[in-house]
């Protein structure tokens, strides 16, 4: 067993001063006033650091370069080690609208990776069961329309699944994709407020990229986003990089959902952590320039952001408490993807996937299932640099 001191533990609901959290292998053993710990117990100093569970990204295409259509194990483990240096222990690999051929080699690419930092939960599928009235960067020559059949190989590499459902046959497919376990969120969708009331109902429980490639609000015609305003259970993601969505409309979002059913996603594609330039997502040039990504339409083609800038974004924009803001990354996220058994809290018995940061989120160190997976160069938290607590 080891035990983590002089940290600030950063739980859904606390932040704790002088408390140890105990873990042996790959998962959390108990959380401690520090004083009670075994003398003679490893211990792997974060003074001056926060630590909290680890963060969860369940909208993510890529980064640095790398693409989960890309289709190659490569560009996984790459995407996985980066994503370890933001403070990411697990996330969603998700995939864009193009053909049926290049998606199944996506899909078939995560059983083969190594995922030598952050972890895989499984597949969000983007696409292709979309509207075309509400493309957004999605290729519109690879819509296509229910098929349920195309999933039945790759529903152990699926856990989350991004539809239209007013789309003919929506309703029975959701039955279908709830039956089978997936994760059912509407998006890309020109869906009435009553179709999208009925695909909740079926089963659908989220709302990808709130605000953006839906229609928009509107008083009397309230469309999915107000379905999943007025329905309480409905999980809604958000890109917090105050170019998809204004600072004002996010705080709206959080009064009416709250922390518990709002979820902070990056949807960052390639050029996420480098710099500006062309770039392509879903087989469509991008043009990144001044903070956005854009393809030759002008339309926003996913974020270069990172849950660490959304985090120090949505704090500015809300003034939310430490423990409220985490819980959009952590045990909320957990909850929407149906992992909070194992992951999303500071919990005995979870999965030791721990992050340690500064008050900016600047992260410092990554653990995942116990496992140090990235250390800032400062050696701050390093295996040599671990003492015994006296």
């Amino acid at each position: 067993m080891q035990a983590i001191i002089n940290g600030r533990l950063v739980t859904t609901d606390s932040i704790l001063s002088q408390w140890a959290l105990v873990f042996e292998n790959s998962r959390i053993v108990a959380l401690m006033p520090q004083q009670n710990l075994p003398s003679a117990m490893p211990c792997i100093d974060a003074s001056e650091l926060y630590v909290s569970s680890g963060w969860i990204d369940a909208h993510i295409h890529g980064c640095g370069g790398c693409d989960v259509m890309d289709a190659l194990p490569k560009s996984l483990d790459t995407i996985s080690l980066l994503l370890a240096s933001q403070g990411v222990t697990s996330f969603l690999p998700t995939t864009m609208t193009m053909s049926w051929q290049k998606i199944e080699a996506a899909l078939q690419s995560l059983s083969q990776a190594s995922w030598p930092g952050a972890r895989s939960l499984g597949c969000h599928l983007e696409g292709p069961f979309l509207s075309a009235a509400r493309q957004g960067a999605q290729a519109p020559q690879h819509l296509r329309p229910f098929d349920f059949s195309l999933l039945t190989p790759y529903l152990k590499q699926l856990r989350l699944i991004t539809i239209a459902p007013e789309e003919t046959g929506g309703l029975g497919f959701i039955s279908r994709c709830c039956d089978a376990g997936l994760i059912v969120s509407i998006g890309h969708s020109n869906a009435t407020y009553e179709e999208a009331c009925q695909a909740f109902a079926a089963g659908a429980s989220h709302l990808t990229h709130t605000f953006n490639a839906l229609s928009p609000l509107h008083h009397r015609q309230p469309g999915a986003i107000g379905a999943a305003l007025d329905l309480e259970h409905v999980y809604c993601e958000i890109i917090a990089d105050n170019l998809h969505v204004h600072p004002a409309m996010q705080r709206l979002l959080l009064r009416q959902k709250g922390v518990d059913h709002l979820l902070l996603v990056s949807d960052s594609m390639r050029a996420a952590l480098l710099g500006e330039g062309r770039y392509d997502l879903g087989g469509q040039a991008v043009n990144v320039s001044n903070g956005a990504a854009r393809l030759e339409t002008g339309a926003l083609a996913g974020s270069i952001t990172s849950l660490p800038q959304e985090l120090r974004n949505f704090q500015t924009t809300t003034a939310l408490s430490l423990p409220a803001l985490l819980r959009t990354v952590t045990s909320t996220a957990a909850q929407s993807i149906g992992v909070f058994a194992a992951k999303g809290s500071l919990t005995p018995g979870k999965d030791a996937d721990f992050v340690f940061f500064h008050d900016d989120f600047t992260v410092e160190a990554t653990y995942v299932a116990g496992r140090n997976v990235f250390q800032r160069d400062t050696g701050c938290c390093s295996p040599q640099h671990q003492t015994n607590y006296e």
